[in-house]
C-alpha cells in the first residue's frame, strides 16, 4: 500500500471521505475547502490498485512551552468509507503519520479522537479535560463598571494583527498553547469561517490609543434563554482580565448565561461569590502522543524540576525507537535523556502514560494508584511530580 500527500486530481475523492463521514453537506463543507484546504497537509492510504482507503490531513503546528517551541503534528479529517473499514487502513495510516512526523523531526502529536480506545492502540492518550461552564450573567453584575477602553469589531471586521502580540506575550509563558504567526493560521483556526462560528471581538486598552492588553472571542448562541458564548478570554494583567469581564458583564439585557470552556484549574470563584449557580460540566478533550519521546522531554523546559536523575521503562509497540530504558536527568530546568539498556527502571509505564505525565494531566502519584505506572520509589516519583508541578498542557484549537 502507498502513503502520501493527495494530488490535485485526487481532491474530489479526498473531499467525499470528509463529507460523508462527517456528515457534511457539500454547501457547508464549501467555506472549509476554500479557506483551510491545504493539499500539502493532505495524507491518505492507498491500496495496491491505487483506490484511496483512509484519509486525513496533519498540521505541522508549534506549541509554546514555557519559552521553547516544540513540534506538533495537529492530525485532523481521519476518515475511511464504510465499505472499506474493519480492513486496518486506518490503522496503517497512523503507524505512517507516526513514522513520517519522527523523520521530520516533530516531537509531539495530538487529535481529537471518534473514541479514544481506537487511538490508544497506536499510543495517543488522553491528556486533557476541560470545564464547559455556564455562567448566569446577573452573577456579574459587580463587575459592570471597570477601567480603561474597549474596542468592539463585528464578525469579520477585527485586524488579527492588532491582538496577535497579546497572545503572543500571553502563551509564550504558558504551557501548550499553539504558536499563531500567520494570517492563515489566524483565519481558519481561530477566526474560523464555518456557518455558526463567526466571533465578534473585544479589545481592552489601558487607554484611548494605547497598545492592547487584553481581547475577547465570542459569539451570541441562540438557545433559549439566549447566550453569550466565549471562545477566547486573553488578559495580559488582572485589569484586563477585569474589564473584559465587565464588558460581558454589560450583556446582562441580551443574554442570560454566558458560556465559557476552560482547563480544570481555572479559577472560577475569582469571578462570583456564589458559584453553585453555576453549571459546570466536564469534558475530554484532546489526545497526545509522544512521537519522540528523548526529543520531546530534551526540547522543553522544565522549571519546576529539582536537580536529580531517574531512571525509567518505557513500552511503545508502534514507535520501537521509545522503547528501552531511559535515564532521565534534570540539571537547572533542562533535561537530558539517554538509553540505559544496563540499568534496572525505578518506574515503568506505556507511552500513553508517559504522555499523560509529560503534559501534566496525569500525576505520578495517581499513575502509580491506578496501575499505569509501576514502581514505588519516592525520590523518583518526587522527581516526576516536580517537573509537573504547575498548570496543565492546554490549547484552545479544534481541528
Amino acid at each position: 500500500m502507498e502513503f502520501r500527500p493527495i494530488r490535485p486530481d485526487e481532491v474530489p475523492v479526498w473531499r467525499q471521505f470528509q463529507e460523508y463521514c462527517f456528515h457534511t453537506e457539500p454547501a457547508d463543507f464549501d467555506p472549509w475547502m476554500a479557506s483551510k484546504f491545504q493539499i500539502e497537509h493532505t495524507r491518505s492510504l492507498f491500496t495496491d490498485g491505487g483506490q484511496m482507503a483512509a484519509a486525513c490531513a496533519n498540521y505541522p503546528w508549534q506549541l509554546h512551552f514555557e519559552g521553547a517551541r516544540l513540534g506538533m503534528g495537529a492530525i485532523a479529517s481521519v476518515a475511511s468509507l464504510p465499505e472499506n473499514r474493519r480492513g486496518g487502513h486506518v490503522g496503517r495510516m497512523m503507524q505512517h503519520l507516526i513514522i513520517e512526523m519522527k523523520e521530520r523531526g516533530i516531537p509531539l502529536s495530538a487529535l481529537y479522537p471518534f473514541h479514544q480506545g481506537f487511538y490508544r492502540r497506536y499510543g495517543w492518550d488522553v491528556a486533557c479535560t476541560w470545564i464547559d461552564h455556564e455562567i448566569p450573567v446577573e452573577l456579574l453584575g459587580h463587575l459592570r463598571k471597570y477601567s480603561g477602553v474597549i474596542d468592539r469589531h463585528l464578525p469579520g471586521q477585527a485586524d488579527w494583527r492588532e491582538i496577535a502580540p497579546v497572545y503572543q506575550r500571553w502563551a509564550a509563558s504558558r504551557r501548550g498553547y499553539v504558536a499563531r504567526e500567520t494570517e492563515h493560521h489566524w483565519r481558519t483556526a481561530v477566526y474560523a469561517t464555518l456557518p455558526g462560528r463567526n466571533w465578534h471581538t473585544a479589545v481592552y486598552r489601558p487607554a484611548a490609543g494605547a497598545a492592547p492588553e487584553g481581547y475577547l472571542l465570542y459569539r451570541f448562541a441562540n438557545d433559549a434563554p439566549r447566550k453569550l458564548q466565549v471562545r477566547e478570554l486573553v488578559a495580559l494583567n488582572p485589569a484586563a482580565d477585569r474589564a473584559l469581564w465587565g464588558f460581558i458583564a454589560n450583556h446582562d439585557s441580551q443574554v442570560k448565561f454566558v458560556k465559557l470552556r476552560q482547563a480544570r484549574t481555572w479559577p472560577l470563584w475569582h469571578l462570583v461569590d456564589h458559584t453553585y449557580d453555576v453549571k459546570s460540566t466536564m469534558e475530554s478533550g484532546w489526545m497526545l502522543r509522544l512521537i519522540d519521546l528523548k526529543a520531546a522531554i530534551e526540547a522543553r523546559p522544565w522549571p519546576g524540576a529539582p536537580n536529580g536523575s531517574l531512571v525509567i521503562g518505557v513500552t511503545d509497540e508502534q514507535a520501537p525507537w521509545n522503547a528501552g530504558t531511559w535515564r532521565l536527568e534534570f540539571e537547572n530546568g533542562r533535561a537530558a535523556v539517554n538509553l540505559a539498556p544496563a540499568e534496572t527502571p525505578s518506574l515503568s509505564a506505556s507511552v500513553q502514560t508517559w504522555a499523560q505525565w509529560y503534559a501534566g494531566f496525569v500525576r505520578p502519584d495517581q499513575a502509580v494508584a491506578t496501575g499505569r505506572l509501576s514502581g514505588t520509589d519516592a525520590r523518583s516519583l518526587a522527581l516526576l511530580a516536580g517537573a509537573t508541578a504547575g498548570e496543565e498542557m492546554f490549547f484552545f484549537e479544534f481541528f
